[in-house]
Parts: C-alpha cells; sequence; structure tokens
C-alpha cells in the first residue's frame, strides 16, 4: 500500500482510485497545510512512502539525507521532462534531480471573487490593500511567500538580506493586518466557499479551483506587475519510506 503525503485537494481522487485499481493496493492519505507542517510530521517520526516539498524544502531534505536516490531509468516518462526541461535535469536544488522529480511549477498572484468586488484590479500586489476587500483577505500560510510578497512591493529583491529592507517589509505587512481575515494556503476553498474575497494564491491552485467551480467567471486570478515568485512542487521518497517500490510506481 502506498503511504501518501501531501497538500489536501492536490489531485482528482479518480487518479487515486485508479492506481489502486491497476497496482492492487490502497492510498492511505494523510494531509499537511504547510511546510513547516510537514517538515514537524517528518520529524516527529512519521513514515511516508511519497511526499511532496517545494524547490526549498527539497534542498533542505537533500542535504539532511531525508531523500531516497530516484533511478530515472526507472520511470517511463523521465525523458519527456528532463530531456525536455534544462531546468528540471539539474535544478538549484536538487543536482542532477537525484533526490526529486517535478510535480508542478507554478507562480503566485491573487486569487479573487469578482462577484464581490468587482471584475478589474490593478494588477499589483497593492491590491490586497483593496478596501472593498477589508476583513475578507487572506495570505499564505508561508513566510518565504508573504516576506518576498511584500520586498516585491516595494520594488526589492524578493530574496534581499538586507536588514533596513526587513523593516520596511515588515512594515508595509503590519499596515495589511487590519485587512487580514487570517493566513491560510488552503485559497482553494477560501474562494470557493466564500471565507475569502482576495487571497494570495498559487497558480495551481486556482487552476484546480476554476476547475470544480460552477461557475468559472466568478473568479479571478492576476500576476502582480512588480513580480511574482515561481516555484516547484516535487515527487519525493523519504529514507525511511516502507514502500518505496509503490512510491516508483
Amino acid at each position: 500500500d502506498l503511504v501518501y503525503f501531501n497538500w489536501a485537494d492536490f489531485v482528482d481522487p479518480a487518479v487515486f482510485a485508479g492506481f489502486e485499481k491497476e497496482y492492487g493496493v490502497k492510498v492511505i492519505q494523510s494531509n499537511f497545510d504547510s511546510m513547516e507542517g510537514m517538515a514537524a510530521k517528518l520529524n516527529a517520526g512519521n513514515r511516508y512512502d511519497i511526499i511532496f516539498p517545494t524547490a526549498k524544502w527539497a534542498q533542505r531534505l537533500t542535504a539532511g539525507h531525508r531523500l531516497r536516490t530516484i533511478d530515472h531509468s526507472r520511470l517511463k516518462n523521465a525523458d519527456a521532462v528532463f530531456s525536455r526541461y534544462d531546468y528540471f535535469a539539474d535544478p538549484w536544488y536538487d543536482a542532477g534531480s537525484r533526490h526529486t522529480v517535478p510535480f508542478t511549477m507554478y507562480k503566485t498572484g491573487i486569487g479573487w471573487r469578482k462577484d464581490k468586488i468587482g471584475r478589474d484590479l490593478a494588477g499589483s500586489w497593492g491590491d490586497l490593500w483593496n478596501a472593498r476587500a477589508k476583513g475578507k483577505v487572506f495570505v499564505l500560510d508561508d513566510r518565504d511567500e508573504v516576506l518576498g510578497m511584500g520586498a516585491l512591493k516595494l520594488g526589492l529583491d524578493v530574496s534581499t538580506a538586507d536588514a533596513g529592507d526587513l523593516g520596511r517589509i515588515t512594515s508595509t505587512l503590519r499596515s495589511l493586518r487590519p485587512h487580514l481575515r487570517g493566513f491560510s494556503s488552503d485559497s482553494y476553498n477560501n474562494l470557493l466557499n466564500g471565507t475569502a474575497v482576495m487571497t494570495q494564491a498559487w497558480s495551481g491552485d486556482m487552476a484546480a479551483m476554476l476547475g470544480q467551480a460552477k461557475d468559472p467567471s466568478v473568479f479571478g486570478f492576476e500576476v502582480a506587475k512588480e513580480g511574482a515568485p515561481v516555484n516547484s512542487d516535487c515527487y519525493a521518497i523519504p529514507s525511511d519510506a516502507r514502500h518505496p517500490g509503490t512510491a516508483m510506481l
């Protein structure tokens, strides 16, 4: 059986049903709501066969010898990824992609409900301060994403290490606090059920949400003109996985 650890609502349930039927195993699912939450479960000794770290966390887990190496020759579609995209053939977070296979590549932007605050925004990170959304704005439960958003809004490098810049960024984020309903990476459900009218969001979640919405025209997604982080989620097999063969399937 496959012990599977991922974000919620990440994969169509039909994929799991098909996998179970084809290979005669069960998929035992657990979910996390942040990378820190994922790492805490791993550090507590929980054992999984497949996990989905972001690039930075894949780098950390690889450096800590927490991931198994992956034999690309056993993946029949590996060439379609590694021969076609130079970036993934030797990414910064995992030399030679020896421990990871890319699952998605995505941008971070802003999702909103057009039926609540209108169809057009300014196309800027400043839209999170929109008065019409006040009290129903979320930002991601992800330190890097929130600090990066603040840096980009100010025209700073997304990875600035300048202490003075950090002061400006945190001051900017404090000014957003009165507009916030909370910190959450569940942008998909927050927008669908109306808990949020605007949220910092990953493009992959927004694409999945639009596929489930009864009326996709109600929702919008924009990439801010000041710039957007680009990231990737990866398949990875923990070094202590009990069923690495099933994970390779």
